[in-house]
């Protein structure tokens, strides 16, 4: 379309679209209006909120932008975007309603892991910004869960708690070990492995933490 300022104050931009979050990241699109300069990319929270926030003033051409700013973890948020001239602005377009931000997941590095006997302690690192509670899986080297094939959570951990140990374990045993963050019912699995001869001396064993791809279910 051609830029035509007489058309006086322009149109909503149409088609907005949203990408799947990638972390916090996420990309907004739109089709720009003919006799914009410029388009504000707005976002709320999907509670329904009024409260709109100015994120972006996009210059035309260009009819989208990377949305990078701190989210809150599995929140969803609502964009809009408006078109600028030197007429003014125009009415806000559609809403568009965002896919809920993953919680950023615990890997090997986040996790060390402490032998002491039968005893095992696992301290993380907080990747997310409302967890509720943690819970800890341990699964034996032959798949079974800690506790029998049933079993639940090893230990749970509350959200402000980054440490938890586990007892009872069999000597010379491998022991796979996941950290779930739990934020609002939803849960997320990385996994690492602990390996070692867990021992009932005073001497702590050697092991290893490596990432894997396996998931723990209860």
């Amino acid at each position: 379309m051609t830029y035509d300022p007489a058309q006086g104050v322009p149109h909503p931009p149409g088609n907005v679209a949203l990408s799947e979050p990638d972390g916090y990241s996420i990309t907004v699109s739109w089709d720009n209006v003919g006799n914009a300069d410029a388009t504000e990319v707005q976002r709320a929270l999907a509670d329904g909120s009024p409260d709109w926030t100015t994120v972006a003033t996009v210059q035309r051409p260009v009819s989208n932008y990377l949305d990078d700013e701190p989210k809150i973890d599995n929140e969803q948020y609502r964009y809009r975007v408006v078109a600028v001239n030197e007429y003014g602005s125009s009415e806000p377009s559609p809403d568009a309603l965002s896919d809920p931000i993953p919680t950023p997941p615990i890997e090997g590095d986040d996790i060390t892991v402490a032998l002491d006997g039968r005893s095992v302690t696992l301290t993380w690192v907080e990747k997310s910004n409302n967890a509720t509670e943690y819970d800890v899986y341990l699964r034996e080297s032959d798949g079974v869960l800690f506790g029998g094939p049933d079993a639940t959570e090893a230990a749970t951990g509350r959200g402000d708690e980054r440490s938890v140990t586990v007892s009872g374990l069999l000597d010379g045993e491998r022991y796979e070990a996941t950290v779930d963050t739990v934020s609002d019912e939803t849960e997320f699995t990385p996994t690492v492995s602990a390996t070692g001869g867990f021992s009932d001396t005073l001497a702590e064993p050697s092991y290893t933490v490596t990432i894997t791809d396996q998931r723990f279910t209860s």
